[in-house]
């Protein structure tokens, strides 16, 4: 474009000047027209010397532009390698983590089933485990405490009585079950060992035995049981036990 711009410049100079010399002959005389004629070739020669230099510059733009676009293409192509590895690498990294899900889920239903099938299992080992903790309790609660029982071939029915100072507890030998207390009713009510007589009265005295554990505290109201289970043509034995010593659990009462 500027090389075709330059030589149409050129060419309208050199119209130009060819038309003032046609126009002007009169004036112009042979050795006028020599010059106007050197003037033409000198112009000629400096339109035609730009336009070389004008295609020499152009060709070395060209050139330039075609390095740079070389350039340019190389640097792309390594960007683009680069981007399509990233990319097959992710790629990659999303289908393992994929298989890792799916295995993952597929451990997790088999737990789920194996849970299901072994829960069966499970409750039966949480039962006995209760159990045990009861049994461990029931131990601990009775390593202190003495065991109680009627002779072999003895055909009656037997209780334990604890007597201390201000209660008497009555519970049936060989049978778990809680003990039944007995204290002062009031000021001037009954007292703990009167309230027992009142009870052991309701008992058939050709089947019941009495087995008599009295602490320190209770020497006086043994007396008077004695008295009275003896009145009543009732069957008892006696012990002696210490005042802190257990005799009589609070839920099985005198059963191992």
């Amino acid at each position: 474009d500027i090389i075709t711009s330059v030589s149409g410049i050129v060419i309208v100079i050199v119209l130009l000047l060819t038309l003032e010399l046609v126009e002007r002959p009169d004036v112009i005389g042979d050795g006028g027209t020599h010059a106007a004629a050197a003037l033409l070739r000198n112009s000629l020669a400096e339109a035609d010397h730009e336009r070389d230099a004008l295609h020499s510059a152009t060709a070395s733009g060209d050139s330039g532009v075609r390095e740079l676009a070389e350039a340019a293409s190389s640097d792309f192509v390594a960007e683009i390698e680069g981007l399509e590895q990233r990319r097959r690498e992710l790629e990659a990294r999303v289908e393992t983590a994929r298989e890792q899900a799916l295995a993952l889920e597929a451990a997790r239903r088999t737990a789920e089933v194996e849970e299901f099938d072994l829960k069966p299992r499970v409750d039966e080992l949480e039962q006995l485990t209760r159990r045990a903790e009861a049994l461990t309790n029931r131990l601990e609660r009775s390593d202190d405490r003495p065991v109680y029982s009627l002779p072999r071939g003895t055909n009656r029915r037997g209780w334990l009585v604890d007597i201390g100072g201000g209660e008497v507890s009555a519970a049936p030998l060989g049978t778990p079950q809680p003990p039944v207390a007995y204290r002062k009713q009031g000021l001037f009510g009954k007292s703990a060992e009167a309230a027992f007589l009142d009870w052991a009265k309701s008992q058939d005295a050709s089947e019941a035995y009495f087995l008599l554990l009295v602490r320190p505290a209770g020497a006086t109201a043994y007396g008077r049981i004695e008295r009275g289970l003896q009145a009543g043509g009732y069957a008892f034995g006696f012990d002696l036990v210490g005042a802190d010593q257990t005799v009589l659990d609070p839920q099985r009462g005198a059963a191992p």
